[in-house]
């Protein structure tokens, strides 16, 4: 669950971009998440059902996604640093 939420957030993220990309609804949308995880969207319901009825459960999955995007921020922001540092 923890991989599909990450994916799912990124998605999201990257979705504010679609309008550039037309086709990317279709290419990296849901049914991409589905064929990735070998599910399918009522599969996705129930499992977001049960850990909405086990908070705990929930929460800790959460708090690893965001631990996962903000190291991935940080990195990026190394990279955009470091780009900076290098004269022109």
């Amino acid at each position: 669950m923890e991989s599909i939420l990450y994916d799912a957030v990124m998605m999201d993220v990257m979705n504010t971009f679609s309008e550039l990309n037309p086709d990317f609804v279709e290419i990296l949308g849901a049914p991409y998440l589905y064929k990735k995880y070998g599910i399918d969207s009522l599969q996705l319901v129930q499992s977001e059902e049960y850990y909405t009825k086990n908070p705990r459960i929930y929460h800790r999955i959460y708090s690893r996604v965001l631990t996962k995007l903000q190291k991935d921020k940080d990195s990026i922001d190394d990279v955009i640093n470091a780009s900076k540092a290098v004269p022109q």
